[in-house]
């Protein structure tokens, strides 16, 4: 089985290169990092990677449930919050975009890693036909 790609969307770099170091250390190919939503949606046509893991308050127009909304309907890739928002009106809002996940920073890798699994077995068995 070939490494599942991720892509990064954290305009804090430090947290991003902090994620991105963990999660190849298990395996995972990172794709890119990226520090908006223009350029995650952008990039997500020609990285096309397996899941996103994807901030909310990001650099530029574009936040992240927005970005994660554009990326779901064109893409139907699996996206996995991980942000300091935890209030309710944001946690709504992600809802209603869909998400395979939820988790306010500082996020365990090993929670992550957990939910980054069952979102891309989930999201092969959609692909599939499988329930």
């Amino acid at each position: 089985m070939s490494k599942k790609k991720i892509m990064i969307v954290e305009d804090e770099i430090i947290t991003a290169m902090s994620m991105e170091s963990k999660l190849s250390r298990i395996g995972y190919d990172i794709c890119k990092l990226v520090t908006s939503g223009e350029d995650a949606i952008k990039n997500v046509e020609q990285d096309k990677p397996d899941l996103v893991l994807m901030d909310i308050i990001l650099d530029g127009i574009i936040n992240g449930i927005e970005a994660a909304g554009k990326i779901r309907a064109s893409y139907g890739i699996p996206i996995i919050f991980v942000t300091g928002c935890e209030d309710e009106g944001t946690k709504e809002l992600a809802e209603e975009v869909g998400h395979a996940g939820f988790f306010v920073k500082p996020a365990k890798i090993e929670d992550l890693k957990s939910a980054i699994e069952m979102a891309i077995i989930e999201h092969d068995k959609e692909k599939k036909g499988v329930k």
